[in-house]
């Protein structure tokens, strides 16, 4: 028993530093401090906080589901190309490589938890499949469409403070619940990434 047990600790603690990555430290460690049976506001915003990851990674992708390091390699390049080529240029090499790499589906994930996949996946499976959708299809417009300048689709990084222009104070960025959009020619935001602050914990029970 106790071999068990320390194994199914050390696949949790395994499991909260991958998510970590992904949605940051203070949001999981919340997620296994507070009380969420009453008020699952916390539950939610995890889940538009990893979906905002992943859609931003599908969106910005050079090869969706493809070799990571690949896109690392295509991307130092294109970093090269657009510091040294006119922005008609490095749009262009930016729209013909996007163009003809093969595409692929984004891969699926198995997890341990059947039973709650299987549950998550009935309920929400058409929801996600068409934000999955809408990423694949910003990647198109983003790399290829678009040539007169780079669009950037953002997300706030948890370091981030986020300053409140009524009061003038901040506080700490917990998540990024919605994806921006900025333009590169003269980095002009068009649309800014919304984000919950550790301040939603405060009102929850511990």
């Amino acid at each position: 028993m106790p071999d068990k047990a320390l194994t199914k600790t050390e696949k949790q603690m395994a499991g909260a530093n991958r998510v970590s990555g992904v949605i940051g430290r203070t949001l999981v460690h919340f997620l296994g401090t507070k009380k969420h049976r009453d008020d699952p506001i916390l539950v939610q915003i995890a889940f538009q906080a990893y979906f905002a990851h992943v859609l931003q990674w599908i969106a910005c992708a050079w090869s969706i589901g493809g070799d990571e390091a690949q896109n690392r390699l295509i991307d130092e390049i294109y970093e090269k190309v657009r510091d040294t080529e006119a922005q008609a240029i490095s749009g262009r090499w930016r729209a013909l490589t996007r163009s003809n790499i093969p595409r692929k589906q984004p891969a699926g994930c198995n997890a341990s938890q059947a039973e709650l996949v299987t549950a998550l996946s009935s309920k929400f499976s058409d929801k996600i499949s068409f934000l999955v959708t809408l990423a694949v299809r910003v990647n198109k417009i983003v790399g290829e469409d678009v040539t007169s300048g780079d669009l950037e689709v953002l997300a706030t990084s948890m370091e981030d403070v986020y300053n409140e222009a009524s009061s003038g104070t901040g506080a700490r960025v917990l998540c990024t619940t919605d994806l921006g959009l900025r333009k590169r020619v003269r980095l002009t935001t068009l649309l800014k990434p919304k984000v919950a602050l550790e301040s939603v914990v405060e009102i929850m029970d511990d």
